[in-house]
């Protein structure tokens, strides 16, 4: 079934997270597994599986969140979006925390591909399974953060 895999923490060493943050290498630190405390961690890894479950996602997804560490407990996360379509950029997130959670960028394409042509009826080649099969969330947390990869329009969010 679907499993969150990993919360990230960004940390810009710019004012804001904006564009150039997110696409400039080095700008941005990514810290996996997010080095918040456990109750943090595991509310966000449960909020983007229920989002990627309620929207009736299917294959990687990446929601984001913000903590606001200044509020005491978990009362400062908040889920800022269900991202559809997730980057596969030398700085994106989802395979960075696939990397992490020790799936390769070949086990990675290969359960996406295979997974894609499972929803559309399309005939795949029987391969050897990968070692770890991904599942579908992956979460990027902490005062920034986690991606849907289901056929456009699908999903029900905003930016299918």
């Amino acid at each position: 079934g679907d499993r969150p895999v990993a919360v990230t923490e960004l940390r810009p060493r710019t004012r804001f997270y904006d564009y150039e943050a997110k696409y400039t290498d080095g700008i941005t630190e990514h810290l996996v597994p997010a080095p918040i405390p456990p109750e943090v961690y595991d509310l966000a890894k449960e909020w983007a599986l229920t989002a990627h479950q309620a929207l009736g996602c299917s294959g990687l997804t990446r929601t984001d969140l913000r903590w606001d560490d200044s509020q005491p407990g978990t009362s400062g996360l908040v889920v800022l979006e269900l991202n559809t379509q997730p980057g596969m950029t030398p700085l994106s997130l989802a395979p960075e925390q696939a990397k992490w959670a020790g799936i390769s960028w070949s086990e990675l394409m290969t359960w996406m591909i295979d997974h894609a042509r499972l929803l559309s009826g399309a005939p795949h080649r029987r391969r050897r399974r990968p070692r770890r099969r991904p599942t579908g969330v992956t979460t990027t947390a902490a005062r920034s953060a986690g991606r849907c990869a289901r056929p456009a329009g699908r999903c029900g969010a905003s930016r299918c």
